[in-house]
């Protein structure tokens, strides 16, 4: 009696030909997954900054782009706009402007954030600048690829939207690199003939 099961051995069985069969997407032995995707870092200077948001001072995200801002106009802003301004809002698509029609009757083109905090004239908004940073969600690590896939697909309300497996090596991890030697390569099947049931 070993004290494992068959269906631990046939466990190890598809275990072992994932791992043998799976592409190492240039990686060298042993090799494991990770979840990986595309963050916002803030607080970045707008020279080296890859976009911006529009944001409140308790650091709600108010829009990433001018659409979200026209949203935002039509919606939260309102209080402190006259119904006519918000009547004659637009949004133009081709051009990613807003333009509305002021006080005077003469239509406005607000193309940026700077121009749509001008226009708001509210000191509780500000403009945020962000880089897009790559990075490893902690506490994950899957075996085989196609584990780390299924992870990401049945949790996927807990990662952003670009969120993807990513190959790591244990590089000069001797206990990993054994364990995983160990895993692809023993004969389960003769194994599997003198185990429990």
């Amino acid at each position: 009696m070993l004290g494992i099961s068959k269906d631990d051995v046939e466990f190890l069985k598809k275990l072992q030909n994932t791992m043998n069969t799976q592409d190492h997407v240039c990686q060298a032995e042993p090799r494991y997954w990770v979840i990986q995707a595309t963050v916002k870092e803030f607080g970045i200077d707008s020279e080296y900054a890859d976009g911006s948001i529009l944001s409140s001072c308790d650091g709600d995200n108010l829009a990433d782009d001018m659409k979200e801002a026209f949203d935002y106009l039509q919606g939260d802003a309102t209080e402190s706009m006259s119904e006519d301004i918000i009547k004659s809002m637009s949004y133009d698509e081709a051009s990613d402007t807003i333009s509305y029609v002021d006080e005077e009757n003469e239509e406005q083109v607000l193309c940026d954030f700077d121009d749509v905090l001008t226009f708001l004239n509210d000191d509780t908004i500000s403009i945020s600048n962000y880089r897009n940073v790559e990075q490893i969600y902690a506490n994950t690590m899957f075996i085989t690829n196609d584990a780390c896939k299924a992870h990401i697909k049945a949790n996927h309300y807990h990662y952003a939207a670009d969120a993807h497996s990513y190959a790591m090596t244990a590089w000069r991890s001797p206990e990993i690199e054994r364990l995983w030697k160990i895993i692809e390569t023993l004969n389960w099947s003769e194994l599997e003939t003198s185990v429990d049931k």
